[in-house]
């Protein structure tokens, strides 16, 4: 168990494109923890964030959050083999994290994903696939939000030294919403990944690859043209000294929309951040840039600077 503190400033707490609105968010809560090994050869982890967040000029944008990095999960190996059970789980305030949204401030979340992985690594080769399936549900924006998807995926890839492998992966997801007259979406990404340790102390990661999406409306309203896009995702991290590290991350995905607005949002995240401790929980600053890109809804860029210590 342990205890957290952080302070946050915002420079667009409303995620609009014109008058901004900056706030600083002050937050505190306990970390908990879990771990247990039944036998030799399997694993039960448990590990959850609660606190609060505090708006100090829109106090009617504080209240409770759940860590997105909450998770229950079971593991266990067979020969070379690995099955991992899990259940991962959030509550969250914040607009930031539901990228259909824009020009507000206050989005409660609840998002819980529950599935199964399964890790081969024979030789020198490496081979993954999953299924999990995600309940979306939010409690102030009706049942416009609410949807659930089934996520499939399929990873192999060649081990060439420790820490250093590159294949292909691809994914299939299934989304559909409560409201019929939201456009469900079928996804599916092909594409190359690559993780390079450059040496012991710096790691690369780059994948990426195109996305294809088809979409589809219920009530018999018109639905919106297929789109074909890409996705990358870019993770460099550097341990300094035991103490001090840093990593840099930029990922450009596609997530689902709204029809008030439309059927999808492209998102460009970047983020950098310096971790001082010996874990990385214990993060010193991050600096957050996002923009979005919505077919029918003029586009709005947030950027977030965020010193914490945990």
């Amino acid at each position: 168990m342990g205890v957290y503190a952080n302070a946050s400033y915002n420079d667009n707490i409303n995620e609009t494109k014109d008058s901004l609105e900056s706030d600083i968010i002050l937050g505190a809560g306990v970390n908990l923890g879990v771990s247990w090994a039944p036998t030799g050869q399997s694993q039960l982890q448990f590990g959850s964030g609660i606190g609060y967040n505090r708006y100090l000029k829109h106090p009617e944008n504080s209240g409770l959050i759940v860590t997105p990095d909450s998770s229950l999960i079971y593991s266990f190996s067979l020969d070379n083999v690995k099955v991992t059970l899990f259940d991962q789980f959030n509550y969250t305030r914040e607009v930031v994290s539901e990228g259909a949204l824009a020009n507000t401030g206050l989005a409660p979340q609840l998002d819980n994903t529950i599935g199964t992985r399964v890790a081969w690594n024979p030789d020198q080769w490496t081979f993954q696939a999953g299924y999990s399936h995600d309940d979306y549900i939010s409690d102030q924006s009706g049942e416009d939000l609410n949807r659930s998807s089934e996520n499939f995926f399929a990873r192999g890839g060649c081990l060439f030294a420790e820490g250093t492998e590159a294949g292909l992966e691809a994914s299939d997801s299934l989304t559909s919403y409560e409201v019929e007259t939201q456009n469900n979406s079928t996804g599916i990404s092909v594409g190359a990944y690559a993780k390079w340790q450059l040496r012991q102390s710096l790691n690369l990661t780059l994948r990426g690859g195109p996305t294809f999406y088809t979409f589809n409306s219920g009530s018999g309203t018109a639905g919106t043209p297929d789109l074909l896009t890409y996705y990358v995702n870019l993770e460099a991290s550097q341990q300094l000294t035991y103490f001090l590290s840093h990593q840099l991350s930029i990922n450009r995905s596609v997530q689902p929309g709204l029809n008030g607005g439309s059927a999808y949002v492209e998102q460009l995240v970047a983020t950098y951040s310096v971790f001082l401790g010996a874990h990385a929980a214990n993060s010193f600053g991050n600096v957050f840039h996002v923009r979005k890109w919505q077919p029918a809804v003029p586009g709005c860029t947030a950027r977030w600077i965020r010193l914490a210590i945990n």
